[in-house]
């Protein structure tokens, strides 16, 4: 066992519903990039580089903003490191967004290319959300059939109880909490093509600037709302915040500030060369 612990390491339950809960939500994650793609495939509007320029500049965007963090503020600890990265990534997420669908590289010429940005640029967040919560899957599974001190032999006591602790949070998942991070990642995939589409039409209109401070905002606030209902109140309270707001910032980017109709139909009517 693990030298210097205090006591016996607790046996956590995984529970079957549970471990389904992390199943299906990580098939979700999968499987709505998947989805978008397989629709706008039927209309024949699916455009892949747009879709690869959305993953890639996702990516860059993230990993420049840890950087940036990690460089500025050094002294301080990862704990707050982190907290920045988190009000930061906003604004390298949309700069980003804004740099990648303005240069022809991109390939981003028109509403449907701009709504497979959207796909890219999200659906590669889902991906990255599904590996996470398939791995938590397997903390589950390997939990119940080997025991905890699977994890944690080998550890020192204050490492063992981190342990102890970050399963036991994974374990209090019921399955109707799941079913809420499902419906609360398929509005954070929506939003990020909200985005897309809004900065894509103010940059048609010759108002880019407008759009990306308007996509900073959004996005800052559905962050800040997130994390502070999590932190402050409670995983029910943040999925439960978080669906609201983006179903709220996609309503507001589709009916007030874009003319959500007219791209949807513009994407449902143009004949759009097949894809062979």
């Amino acid at each position: 066992m693990i030298e210097a612990f205090p006591s016996a390491v607790p046996e956590i339950d995984f529970s079957a519903a549970t471990l389904l809960g992390y199943f299906l939500t990580g098939l979700v994650f999968l499987l709505l990039p998947l989805a978008a793609c397989f629709v706008m495939y039927r209309l024949r509007a699916l455009r892949v580089f747009p879709v690869i320029a959305g993953a890639v500049t996702y990516f860059l965007a993230v990993q420049m903003n840890n950087l940036t963090v990690n460089i500025m503020f050094s002294p301080a600890t990862v704990a707050v490191r982190s907290v920045i990265a988190v009000v930061t990534v906003g604004i390298f997420e949309e700069t980003g967004r804004y740099l990648a669908m303005r240069f022809p590289v991109s390939d981003v010429n028109c509403s449907a290319a701009a709504f497979c940005y959207g796909i890219g640029h999200g659906g590669l967040e889902c991906i990255i959300r599904a590996v996470q919560t398939f791995r938590i899957f397997h903390y589950g599974t390997q939990c119940s059939s080997a025991g905890v001190s699977y994890y944690t032999d080998g550890h020192s006591a204050e490492r063992a109880e981190e342990i102890v602790k970050t399963l036991q949070r994974y374990a209090d998942r019921s399955l109707p909490l799941s079913l809420m991070h499902m419906l609360n990642a398929a509005g954070n995939f929506g939003f990020h093509i909200a985005l897309s589409l809004l900065i894509y039409r103010r940059m048609q209109e010759g108002r880019a600037k407008s759009g990306v401070i308007i996509a900073i905002l959004l996005h800052y606030g559905l962050n800040e709302l997130y994390n502070s209902a999590a932190v402050f109140v409670g995983d029910w309270a943040a999925v439960t915040a978080g669906l609201l707001c983006t179903g709220g910032i996609m309503l507001l980017v589709m009916r007030k500030l874009i003319d959500g109709r007219g791209i949807i139909a513009e994407i449902q009517d143009m004949q759009y060369p097949a894809i062979e």
